[in-house]
């Protein structure tokens, strides 16, 4: 009897430290910066990003907040994130794409922020539980960042036949 409570015991010990680990891993988008002001708007300086955090900058010459703003909205659902946080006050659009099939989860923030010859936008991607963590040294995290960039570029060439500048920040 008590060997069977003790096997009891160590089979819920263990799946409370399994669900743990498991929301602990999550990418939240909630642990993303909630505004612009929050933001550092230069390039990932600080090291070699981890797998699973990424975040660009880029300039765009010539180009409003508003456009870019719309660009931002379109490249993310193009990418088939769910919308979370559309907040023009404070610069930013936060998404979460869930499951793919190397990622447990995505969540990316894009934030705004105008310069004397345009706007800044910054891009902060975060994933979970990637499945993909020897591809290469920035794993998954990085190719999301670089499908929104593509997307807003998309967005601007195509929708609107803008040509902008873009330079990295920093």
């Amino acid at each position: 009897m008590s060997m069977n409570r003790t096997n009891k015991k160590i089979v819920w010990i263990l799946l409370s430290v399994l669900i743990s680990m498991m929301l602990y891993a999550c990418a939240s988008v909630s642990t993303l910066p909630r505004r612009a002001s929050d933001v550092n708007f230069v390039d990932h300086v600080s090291g070699v990003p981890s797998v699973r955090n990424y975040d660009y900058c880029a300039n765009y010459i010539d180009a409003d907040k508003e456009t870019l703003f719309e660009a931002a909205k379109y490249s993310l659902v193009t990418n088939k994130f769910d919308i979370k946080e559309t907040n023009a006050v404070d610069d930013v659009i936060r998404g979460e794409h869930g499951v793919s099939a190397r990622d447990w989860n995505i969540v990316a923030g894009i934030y705004f922020k105008e310069v004397s010859n345009g706007v800044a936008v910054k891009i902060i991607v975060r994933t979970a539980v990637s499945t993909s963590l020897y591809r290469n040294e920035n794993g998954t995290a990085k190719d999301w960042s670089h499908k929104i960039i593509s997307g807003i570029e998309t967005y601007l060439h195509r929708n609107l036949d803008k040509s902008v500048t873009t330079m990295q920040c920093g």
